[in-house]
């Protein structure tokens, strides 16, 4: 391919792309489709090494993590390669190139650098479900968000998950419920333990909400941008989710009880369950019941007031397995 050479691409390329990701979820393909729809408006359908550059410089400058928009520009790139038989070598070597750029950036520690997601603390969810009270809002969207950040940080929900919950998913006559394959990013069917704080809000959230969706994506957005609005600055979703991981260890949760409920990937499950002879997920639940899981978990977050006491006045919360008064890790 000459340097200078101007190839022109269109949607019907991109279409074609998204069909070979077929086996991915439908939340993937659309995150894909995304991406590259940006990067292709970028450069306004005109491929060329300087409009390439351009791009990679503008991510570098602009995202917090770059990787997320170079990656998927790369495999449109390859595929459009073998598509049309063009050697498009030097863009993609770009494209690559500034994504080398951010992992060399990336310092790995072994502890928890102050101020990071990783360095969440309870007072810290505490402050941001503060933020949310606090925010004028209405009550419905106001209860969704405060439920979807106690439920990720209590139990390791992700994001994608939280997002796919429905009602029916949920009975609460139990201190649990199962969050089917199809919902779980592990594709397994896992136990997914319930806080009494969590519980309640739940109650709360179930009788108000008018449709299957308890987390939709459009009031989640909502919340987070309204209380930026109003001066403060939440984390996403996703610290919350570690922050169960970072707190689970704080407090003596069992890591293989930890793990099967978050749902972390199955290797590191199969390390921790050597000794039992448990290689996957599946395995775990067939020794271990919802029933048994869901009482070693409580009897260790079960001392734990996710909930700041400003919360629990205000909408006058009730649960038996916690008072607020009896002290919390």
């Amino acid at each position: 391919m000459i340097f200078s050479r101007e190839v022109a691409v269109n949607n019907e390329d991109l279409d074609l792309f998204l069909k070979t990701l077929s086996r991915k979820r439908p939340s993937t393909i659309e995150d894909y489709r995304k991406k590259i729809r940006h990067f292709l408006n970028f450069i306004d359908y005109r491929l060329t090494p300087k409009n390439v550059i351009l791009y990679a410089n503008d991510r570098l400058e602009k995202c917090q993590n770059p990787s997320k928009y170079l990656n998927p520009a790369v495999k449109f790139l390859e595929f459009l390669q073998n598509l049309h038989g063009n050697d498009y070598t030097n863009m993609i070597w770009i494209l690559k190139q500034a994504v080398g750029k951010v992992d060399k950036k990336k310092e790995k520690s072994t502890f928890a650098e102050k101020g990071s997601i990783y360095d969440i603390k309870l007072e810290d969810v505490h402050q941001h479900i503060v933020y949310i009270l606090t925010t004028p809002m209405k009550h419905v969207p106001r209860l969704t968000a405060i439920t979807a950040i106690t439920l990720s940080s209590t139990t390791g929900l992700r994001p994608e998950e939280l997002k796919r919950l429905e009602t029916s998913d949920i009975d609460l006559k139990v201190d649990y419920f199962i969050l089917p394959a199809e919902k779980s990013k592990t594709h397994t069917k896992r136990v997914i333990t319930l806080h009494p704080q969590v519980k309640a809000l739940l109650k709360k959230l179930m009788k108000r909400v008018e449709s299957e969706a308890l987390f939709p994506d459009g009031r989640i957005r909502y919340v987070w941008r309204r209380v930026r609005e109003n001066g403060k600055q939440l984390l996403p979703l996703k610290a919350f989710r570690k922050f169960f991981a970072i707190h689970s260890a704080r407090i003596g949760l069992d890591d293989v009880y930890r793990i099967a409920i978050a749902g972390h990937d199955t290797d590191e499950l199969e390390r921790l369950l050597k000794s039992l002879r448990l290689k996957v997920t599946e395995e775990f639940y067939r020794k271990f019941t919802p029933e048994e899981i869901t009482k070693e978990y409580l009897n260790v977050w079960g001392k734990v007031s996710i909930l700041p006491s400003l919360v629990i006045k205000k909408w006058r919360l009730e649960y038996e397995e916690l008072r607020v008064e009896e002290g919390f890790v």
